[in-house]
């Protein structure tokens, strides 16, 4: 079982899983075709749970990455410089294939109840660990306490997965400038604890009463 999971796991690195076909795993695995069929049914099981083995080590990676790089910043300068080089890191065109692979699984778990199932705890696992990452920094005074931790967890993989639409267009924005305006939102909405102030003061004015109260 753990042969044929980890040679279709190593097969998606250089196919789509529709490319995939029996003889592929079998070769690449050793293993005969009932065992395939014993331990997962069909191709497309194994395949649905090698897709999740890659997308939860996707998540592994994430999760370490922001944790890490977080979880040592000493004050909110320092905060905005870190996030600047894992923007780097992850909206790189380098990682064009993993954002490819991160649409595909999607695209699976809309068509496939059963590989919803499957992902949709690996995908919470990623938002809750950001979401951890997020509260921690709020705790510290790093980041704004007026937003959302898992509502900044999505933010944070929505514009890094949206990504994927330039990565197909024929006149694709310049990475600089993309990064530039992640830059900008970063440091001038997340961390930037003083809009908690202004937020406050916009809940304030739109409050009822609050005409009579000024």
């Amino acid at each position: 079982m753990v042969a044929l999971l980890d040679a279709t796991v190593a097969l998606l690195e250089s196919k789509t899983p529709d490319e995939i076909t029996v003889e592929d795993v079998l070769t690449t695995s050793g293993i005969s075709s009932g065992s395939l069929y014993h331990h997962f049914g069909d191709l497309n099981k194994l395949i649905d749970a090698a897709m999740v083995v890659r997308f939860a080590r996707g998540v592994d990676w994430s999760i370490n990455v922001l944790g890490t790089a977080m979880a040592e910043a000493r004050d909110r300068t320092d905060l905005v410089a870190r996030l600047h080089q894992i923007t780097l890191q992850t909206q790189s065109p380098d990682r064009r294939d993993v954002r490819a692979e991160r649409v595909l699984a999607i695209a699976r778990a809309t068509a496939s109840p059963r590989f919803r199932e499957a992902l949709a705890p690996e995908q919470a696992r990623l938002t809750h660990g950001i979401a951890e990452v997020w509260a921690d920094l709020q705790t510290r005074g790093l980041v704004a306490k007026s937003i959302d931790p898992q509502a900044g967890s999505l933010f944070i993989q929505a514009y890094t997965l949206g990504l994927a639409l330039n990565d197909v267009s024929d006149d694709p924005v310049p990475f600089d400038s993309w990064v530039a305006m992640i830059d900008a939102v970063v440091s001038r909405t997340l961390v930037d604890v003083d809009a908690d102030q202004e937020h406050a003061n916009r809940v304030f004015d739109q409050a009822p009463g609050a005409a009579t109260r000024s």
